[in-house]
């Protein structure tokens, strides 16, 4: 009768109603499947550009810290910002061992990068090229006083401070040609690492 047609018509809707929202569920799994293996193709073809670019020889790295710069024309960080007061605290300093600073830049760009963005593996390899270049990751607390301003760079009109330094193992009354530090801090919003003061080392409550 009329009762069990409309019965009927809306049981046949109903079908395919559920028929298809199981296809769009297929289909958007399958995109989402193609996107994870096109990012996965992306990732590693990110990975060997960065192989190719960064197998550099001892030969190639600055001499001294008036040569970083155009080492960097050549070795593009694309995730580290040195802001413009870092390029100042490099005046009139003369450090020696620019192998390691520059391989302490580029582990910040990759390893570093990689576990920020949550890349499987990458807090292993940011670990054991921390060992590597014998340095050690320190938070920076706050404190007041004059001393805080020391931590504060700004970089595109936006200020930053710098709530984490790395650290050789080396003692501070050791060489100071090879003495390095690096305060920086990570950029959440754009995804990257800003550097506010290198290498030297910075104002302390204990010093």
């Amino acid at each position: 009768d009329e009762k069990e047609q409309e019965i009927q018509a809306l049981r046949d809707e109903l079908r395919i109603e559920r028929e298809t929202s199981v296809q769009l569920l297929d289909e958007a799994d399958a995109e989402r499947r193609a996107a994870t293996a096109h990012a996965q193709t992306l990732r590693q073809a990110l990975d060997d550009q960065r192989r190719l670019a960064y197998g550099k020889t001892a030969s190639e790295y600055p001499e001294n810290l008036s040569g970083l710069s155009e080492w960097l024309e050549r070795n593009v960080l694309p995730n580290v910002v040195i802001t413009s007061k870092a390029w100042r605290s490099m005046r009139k300093v003369d450090y020696r061992d620019m192998e390691r600073l520059c391989e302490t830049l580029k582990l910040l760009d990759t390893a570093y990068f990689d576990m920020r963005a949550g890349e499987d593996g990458a807090r292993e390899a940011w670990e054991a090229g921390m060992q590597e270049l014998r340095l050690q990751d320190k938070k920076q607390a706050r404190h007041g006083g004059a001393k805080q301003s020391e931590y504060v760079a700004t970089h595109e009109g936006q200020s930053y401070f710098m709530d984490k330094h790395l650290r050789g193992a080396e003692s501070l009354y050791n060489d100071h040609t090879r003495l390095l530090r690096i305060y920086y801090t990570w950029d959440e919003e754009q995804r990257r690492v800003i550097i506010g003061h290198m290498p030297t080392h910075l104002t302390t409550k204990a010093s």
